[in-house]
């Protein structure tokens, strides 16, 4: 059988050291439902759990709420860090250039027919400045 209040004890524990010792319930529904899917069946009591297990945790200052979240999860902020690494390693590059020759790249903008440079542009001036950056070159504006 699985033990419906530690799951939910757990998604607020998680959800207030995230947001600075401040549980949202909302929040914490989608969370339950996730690691037990048969919470849909009894979802007034599942609701009314959260919202009296997300008072008694926003209770707490934010320290013990850690503390409280280590006991029942030890991994928590190694897994977080791990997770932040591995957002951080997949950023995406921009595809590489044919025949391009570092430090012989040149971007500039090109002319528009909107006539003067606006906020739209940047994103095309953006690609332009990276590609320059990327092979040492110069990009005109």
């Amino acid at each position: 059988m699985v033990d419906v209040e530690a799951i939910i004890r757990e998604a607020v524990l998680e959800n207030a050291v995230k947001f600075n010792g401040k549980a949202n319930p909302k929040a914490i529904i989608g969370a339950v439902i996730k690691a037990y899917p048969n919470a849909k069946k009894d979802m007034k009591t599942i609701v009314q759990d959260i919202n009296k297990i997300t008072e008694e945790i926003n209770a707490l200052e934010p320290e013990a709420q850690k503390k409280e979240l280590l006991k029942i999860h030890p991994d928590y902020f190694k897994e977080q860090d791990e997770e932040k690494q591995q957002r951080k390693e997949e950023r995406q590059e921009l595809p590489e250039l044919k025949n391009a020759e570092m430090g012989k790249v040149i971007t500039r903008m090109p002319p528009e027919p909107s006539k003067y440079n606006h906020l739209g542009h940047a994103m095309s001036f953006l690609i332009n400045y990276l590609y320059a950056k990327k092979y040492e070159g110069k990009c005109i504006l």
